[in-house]
């Protein structure tokens, strides 16, 4: 049936506007409409934050290292002493920005038998290492105390210590790890070992200066 003209342009205007509500309706009302679930909205501004503060979480600022400000001079001696002998005093000295480490390594080889032969500078078979090693933190607690942390390793060959019934010691290895609290331009005896078969005995003295 064929609808007279004045009676179809209210239903065209209907039309379009049923065609507007449709195109622009949100999509939860879209999908309501076909029977899906709506999609979760992803934008920084439904979310609740703006772009900025979604890269600063991603990509944070680290904090700024402080700087040390001022150098410290520690000064390490091994006296080593047999019986009542005069005692030996080996001495190490570093200079150590505060908060950090520093290391020495100083190696000897002792030809231990000079009977086999080696070409010079050339090591024999039995050539035997003799180490001394350092290794010194330091840190500034306030202006009157260094915190200091000592690691160590000596080692001795061909000495004139003796043992029961008057073994000789060839080899003395010695190690130690050290925490210790020191006032500025003080020495200060840290430890102080003896040898297990020996009368030999090896006193550490420490002495930390803050440098202007």
């Amino acid at each position: 049936m064929t609808l007279p003209s004045h009676a179809t342009r209210p239903l065209a205007a209907a039309l379009c506007a049923g065609i507007f509500i449709v195109l622009s309706a949100p999509p939860s009302c879209a999908a309501e409409a076909t029977g899906q679930t709506p999609a979760a909205d992803s934008r920084p501004e439904a979310a609740g934050q703006g772009v900025d503060a979604s890269q600063a979480a991603k990509d944070p600022t680290p904090a700024r290292r402080q700087v040390p400000r001022r150098n410290v001079r520690v000064v390490v001696k091994l006296i080593d002493q047999i019986g009542d002998a005069a005692p030996v005093v080996r001495t190490v000295t570093m200079t150590i920005a505060d908060g950090h480490k520093s290391s020495v390594r100083s190696e000897t080889y002792l030809r231990l038998n000079t009977e086999v032969p080696a070409p010079p500078g050339a090591f024999a078979p039995s050539d035997q290492q003799v180490p001394l090693m350092v290794d010194a933190t330091v840190e500034l607690l306030e202006p009157e105390a260094v915190l200091l942390h000592l690691l160590f390793n000596y080692r001795i060959f061909g000495d004139s210590a003796t043992g029961p019934d008057g073994v000789p010691v060839t080899r003395r290895d010695l190690s130690e790890v050290l925490r210790v609290l020191l006032k500025p331009g003080q020495p200060l005896v840290v430890s102080e070992s003896a040898d297990a078969i020996s009368d030999r005995s090896v006193k550490v003295e420490v002495q930390a200066d803050i440098l202007p």
